[in-house]
């Protein structure tokens, strides 16, 4: 009985190892060449903070993977897994920082640590100490998702050298936006089936929120302000809003009903491109005038801002 319960309890022991094995991920020290000692373990904090915050898989203390290192330095993929496995990891992290002239190029791979491969890797060059910040997030959102540096671009991660006109990436800032497409009115509005719009927006795209003035011709001439909330950082990025405003709405004949009246539009659509510095826009607008006609419609354009 005594060594069945043994039994039990190894058999249970070796299971909940396997368990945390298969949810733990090791990130070892960044190796440097010719960068101070400061620069390189504030670079490593922010890297091992950015995979704790998004990653769902328990991090390896650093202790730990010091203890398991024994003061060598680990710059290949069979070293990291031996290391991951010493741990306890599944996954481990391998990054370095080299000094190339003024500049900084990072390299990193993410290694299975039971096969010893790499599932993902890439390099990027930093233009100075000061952009690692926003590098060491890239590569944390890269390792997570498994994705390219440059398929985890985000408003709020885009580096300098991004920002050059051959890239055309850049910070979120001013856009002005052209947009075309039909009305289709669900009251009011003459009784007609649909007609052309044509609209021109100029705002500000901020991290979540995209504020601006519209103008607008359909089916008369409409002037509002609106905010749009942006439901992503990333290059798909489906959004949320509404607006207020002024529409004079044309209609047949010359009865005494006011055509003119405040308009409310709650918006939804779709931005593409959005770490670019110009978009295509697709917009889905469900409109209200307050006037003797209650004029109602639905509006759909697709456009581009820049």
């Amino acid at each position: 009985m005594k060594n069945i319960s043994k039994s039990l309890f190894l058999s249970l022991l070796g299971l909940a190892s396997i368990l945390s094995a298969q949810g733990k991920i090791a990130i070892l020290p960044i190796h440097t060449l010719g960068m101070d000692r400061y620069s390189t373990k504030t670079a490593e904090n922010l890297l091992v903070q950015e995979i704790s915050i998004l990653t769902p898989l328990q991090v390896a203390p650093m202790q730990d993977i010091e203890r398991a290192l024994d003061g060598s330095i680990c710059s290949d993929a069979g070293c990291a897994g031996n290391v991951g496995r010493m741990v306890g990891a599944t996954e481990a992290v391998l990054c370095s920082m080299s000094i190339l002239g003024e500049k900084i190029v990072v390299q990193y791979l993410l290694i299975d640590v039971e096969n010893k491969t790499t599932i993902i890797g890439d390099s990027i060059t930093a233009e100075s100490v000061e952009s690692l910040d926003t590098i060491m997030k890239r590569i944390a959102s890269s390792i997570v998702n498994r994705t390219s540096l440059s398929e985890s671009a985000q408003v709020g991660t885009i580096i300098e050298k991004e920002n050059d006109k051959m890239f055309r990436r850049r910070e979120a800032r001013g856009y002005t936006g052209v947009s075309f497409g039909y009305m289709y009115p669900q009251h009011g509005y003459g009784d007609v089936d649909r007609s052309l719009t044509l609209d021109f927006r100029k705002g500000y795209d901020m991290e979540k929120f995209f504020v601006g003035m519209q103008f607008a011709t359909r089916k008369g001439i409409s002037a509002n302000v609106f905010t749009d909330y942006l439901l992503s950082k990333g290059d798909f990025c489906p959004f949320i809003g509404a607006g207020l405003g002024f529409h004079w709405v044309a209609h047949p004949g010359k009865d005494e009903l006011r055509n003119d009246g405040f308009e409310l539009l709650l918006s939804t659509g779709i931005r593409t491109f959005r770490t670019y510095n110009f978009q295509i826009i697709a917009n889905l607008d469900y409109t209200m005038t307050f006037n003797d006609y209650d004029d109602k419609a639905f509006i759909f354009t697709i456009g581009l801002l820049w």
